[in-house]
């Protein structure tokens, strides 16, 4: 099962859903700003929970949303999904570069650092033992 899911809307405005606590999806958070199609864009999203809270931001390009809410499914156990659901469902229409993962919600500063220090060509995971 998906927990968090980032997609364009119909006005090609990004939004981070997640699974609320009744198992529906909750629109967490969706950018002013449209995407802009055959052109490369920066997207990235952070979370964490503070007690029963969960924080998340959203980037996209040099700008940041951010949303956070009580009413979410528990993370334990889940998997990782990129492209498309684990199920393979809703593939992307487009291409990715630069994926990272990483065990630990970045701060904006690390955020807008990969954002200004520009695109590259690699997957980097980053996870501890």
């Amino acid at each position: 099962m998906s927990l968090l899911s980032i997609y364009l809307d119909s006005s090609n405005k990004l939004n981070l859903t997640v699974r609320d606590s009744g198992g529906g999806w909750l629109t967490l958070i969706t950018s002013t700003e449209a995407v802009t199609v055959n052109t490369w864009n920066y997207a990235a999203f952070t979370w964490s929970v503070s007690g029963t809270t969960l924080n998340a931001k959203l980037y996209l390009n040099d700008r940041v949303y951010s949303g956070s809410t009580a009413s979410f499914k528990d993370f334990t156990g889940v998997k990782t999904a990129v492209g498309g659901t684990v199920t393979g469902a809703y593939q992307l229409n487009g291409q990715l570069e630069g994926l990272s993962s990483y065990n630990t919600a970045l701060t904006s500063e690390e955020v807008n650092s990969i954002y200004t220090n520009g695109r590259g060509n690699w997957v980097s995971y980053k996870q501890s033992s």
